[in-house]
């Protein structure tokens, strides 16, 4: 009957991406990788997960430094990394919670002097992530979730460190969690790469 039907056709979605993700973490690609500006990419994935944020009463709050650097990823990638992280939060959170997104430049984080980093950091108002389980976050199959792989965030991380990035994550239970993104800033000089001249 129409019951059984939902069901089967519910669990079929749910196992395709289930192997999507197996074939994800399976075959790592950098994918293209172009300089992009990570305020575009927020900006983008944000407006195409408005409906979700508005349907759970998730209350928005994004800060975004006006001038910085791009960053050189696969844009696609970058923002399976943003939905992953940010669909993460609002589950954590239930209903009702804040989401606080920020975009900055951080000079002193990880690299050789000089070096600048743009950082990205998710924060979530949820009731934060047990100790055992945050120190396994990274890894294959590890997951708060009942019906979850723990994929999400081992290819959000091995996509990242294919950008020369990492992911860092602070959380306290009863006050949230915090994941912040890092990824090389592209030096200017490095943007303006001439195209080759046309074959005669």
């Amino acid at each position: 009957d129409r019951e059984f039907l939902d069901i089967i056709v519910e669990e079929t979605d749910r196992l395709n991406r289930v192997v999507g993700a197996f074939l994800d973490y399976a075959r790592p690609s950098t994918g293209d990788a172009r300089a992009i500006d990570v305020r575009d990419a927020v900006d983008r994935t944000l407006k195409l997960l408005g409906a979700e944020l508005s349907a759970t009463g998730t209350r928005l709050s994004v800060e975004e430094d006006p001038a910085m650097p791009k960053v050189r990823i696969d844009a696609e990638r970058f923002r399976q990394v943003l939905l992953n992280l940010i669909r993460n939060a609002v589950e954590a959170m239930g209903s009702g919670g804040e989401l606080r997104i920020r975009v900055t430049t951080n000079e002193v984080a990880r690299g050789s002097a000089g070096t600048s980093w743009v950082e990205l950091q998710v924060h979530d108002t949820g009731p934060g992530i047990p100790p055992e389980v945050a120190k396994h976050l990274f890894v294959p199959f590890v997951t708060t979730k009942d019906r979850g792989t723990g994929l999400g965030r081992a290819i959000s991380q091995r996509i990242v460190a294919g950008a020369g990035g990492h992911i860092d994550v602070r959380t306290e239970p009863g006050k949230g969690t915090t994941f912040t993104v890092r990824l090389p800033a592209v030096e200017e000089s490095t943007l303006s790469i001439h195209p080759p001249a046309p074959a005669a």
